[in-house]
């Protein structure tokens, strides 16, 4: 097996209880050609001088130091100074299993040792062997709560490589539209990748700043789009710490409009990049319908973000909050040519008990204007 440098990034801000772990799981990692590159942004606890000691009892650590500029920034300078083959990122307050890079090199290096014929490409006939260059290795994490753990699967019921159109029916709509809101957001994460140097220079794929809010998505589709062949591994490797003061478990007053922002990004991805490696993707009625789909879903997490026992705003403001986006011309759009009996829509609304909840809200809130 050649053993290719992987550039692993990690952007720290704040988190000296948690920096130590992280990175003693990264040094000690069975795999040694690694490039480990930490970005401070700026952080004013102790995690500059934890990242230091590292650095200097390692010399594969490369530590930067910028203003605080937010973690878009931050990744984007770790892949202008990556020298890796392959890219991949860490959260700062993550860990990993120690033979985590191990096992994924070797899956990309030599994808159909691990794989039976039949599931070497899902879906296909007949299976092009010449190559066994592998775009990108996709893999399972674990959800670390403070009193549990909980595997998280990707939706695949075995290991398998996805190829050309697959990697659009199969994983490109899902990442903007699964069958559930979580499933997607749990296939977005750009820390359970990792990626081909070549392909992010080639096609100029970086974080997108002005977003804070879904910028692994977007980062993930400029990607993906630009896949010819994917892995997914079905192993939990990576050990993600929950947040409940994560940005999407916390009110944010602005959620709806960052959610029509990233909308309209995505839109523009596929719209505007018709010079994109995997040409099976097509913009069709099935992409229409995520990018719809996903409006809709984040319509419902807005009103319910309104609703959030941290907005101390009055019933009349968060009454008129609920009006304005429902009212929202793009929605209003969306809505008249949405199949509602759509499968997803009656998972989504099953699944989240908060739309009647929303609806009870809005009745209150009606009546007490009116009284």
């Amino acid at each position: 097996m050649r053993v290719e440098k992987v550039s692993i990034i990690i952007p720290v801000y704040n988190v000296e209880k948690y920096l130590k772990k992280c990175l003693d799981s990264i040094t000690n990692q069975s795999y040694k050609n690694l490039e480990i590159i930490i970005i401070d942004d700026g952080s004013t606890d102790n995690s500059l001088e934890i990242a230091k000691g590292f650095e200097k009892n390692d010399s594969r650590i490369k530590l930067l130091t910028q203003k605080n500029s937010g973690v878009s920034e931050a990744r984007n300078v770790g892949i202008k100074t990556a020298t890796g083959k392959y890219i991949t990122f860490v959260d700062s307050d993550d860990w990993l299993e120690l033979d985590m890079y191990e096992k994924l090199m070797e899956r990309i290096e030599n994808p159909y040792k691990y794989l039976k014929p039949d599931i070497m490409l899902e879906g296909k006939d007949e299976c092009d062997y010449s190559s066994n260059e592998i775009d990108s290795i996709i893999y399972s994490f674990t959800r670390e709560y403070k009193d549990r753990s909980e595997a998280e699967v990707i939706p695949f019921d075995k290991n398998v490589i996805l190829v050309d159109e697959e990697i659009y029916s199969k994983w490109i709509l899902n990442l903007i539209s699964g069958e559930d809101e979580r499933e997607s957001y749990i296939m977005a994460s750009i820390w359970r990748c990792i990626y081909r140097k070549d392909i992010i220079d080639r096609y100029n794929i970086l974080f997108d700043k002005e977003l804070s809010y879904a910028e692994d998505l977007v980062f993930n589709l400029k990607y993906f789009i630009n896949s010819k062949k994917i892995y997914i591994y079905n192993e939990a490797l990576y050990h993600y710490r929950f947040n409940t003061n994560s940005a999407v478990t916390k009110y944010d007053n602005e959620l709806w409009k960052k959610n029509l922002k990233v909308n309209k990004v995505i839109d523009d991805i596929f719209n505007k990049n018709e010079d994109r490696a995997n040409n099976d993707i097509k913009i069709n009625n099935d992409l229409k319908e995520r990018i719809n789909s996903r409006l809709i879903s984040v319509c419902v997490g807005s009103l319910v973000n309104i609703f959030h026992e941290d907005n101390k705003e009055s019933l009349n403001i968060k009454y008129k909050k609920v009006k304005d986006i429902l009212n929202d011309k793009k929605l209003v759009d969306v809505k008249k040519n949405y199949n509602i009996k759509n499968k997803k829509y009656k998972l989504l609304t099953s699944n989240i008990p908060i739309i009647p909840i929303a609806i009870i809200n809005l009745n209150k809130i009606k009546k007490s204007l009116i009284k």
